[in-house]
């Protein structure tokens, strides 16, 4: 599943209707009325304000007095055919002239795919952390090795010594130990899941 870095925004339009969508990262349901309140107060004028959301497996949706499915269904549907948790929330100006459903529910989903399309995701991957406490000379060797071994060091801390973090995608025992700079009791894996950016 990916999950949604930061807001972004997408539009469409059809007949003077106007449609603008915001994809909100949400990490509960609690968030959810914040986020509406957002795009209430950037799109103050609307007529209406329809979503859909995908958290944990579940999804929620509203049409917000739109025709019945023609919107927030749609919306939630988007998030869950692009492996999405987030919010997709979009607010409708509409332009005078009635569109029909079908082209209603195309409007609302091709603003949500544009805002899909300059989002910021991450997905969950599994790594390998490991805490240490190096030496100077070691952290450097440290800091060499990480890109031809494929891991990051985070959270570094200077002191007497470096203590630092190291997230793996494979296990690194081997790649310490053959350095010298592997202490079981300091050294000790642990998998944890990261977010990992898309695009």
């Amino acid at each position: 599943m990916k999950h949604v870095l930061e807001i972004s925004r997408g539009t469409s339009s059809m007949l003077l209707s106007r449609f603008e969508a915001m994809l909100f990262p949400v990490q509960s349901e609690e968030e959810v009325p914040a986020c509406l309140d957002a795009l209430k107060k950037a799109f103050p004028k609307a007529d209406h304000y329809p979503y859909g959301y995908v958290l944990k497996g579940r999804s929620k949706s509203s049409d917000d007095g739109e025709p019945g499915g023609t919107a927030g269904r749609p919306l939630a549907s988007l998030l869950e055919s692009e492996g999405i948790e987030g919010l997709l929330a979009v607010a409708r100006y509409f332009g005078g002239t009635k569109l029909g459903t079908g082209n209603l529910r195309r409007c609302f989903v091709d603003a949500g795919k544009d805002a899909i399309s300059k989002a910021r995701l991450a997905k969950e991957e599994e790594r390998f952390r490991y805490r240490l406490v190096v030496s100077y000379a070691d952290f450097e060797t440290l800091r060499r090795l990480s890109s031809r071994h494929d891991f990051e060091i985070s959270e570094v801390e200077y002191g007497e010594e470096v203590a630092t973090t190291i997230l793996s995608r494979g296990k690194l025992k081997g790649v310490l130990e053959a350095i010298g700079i592997f202490d079981p009791a300091l050294g000790k894996e642990e998998r944890v899941i990261v977010l990992s950016e898309c695009k």
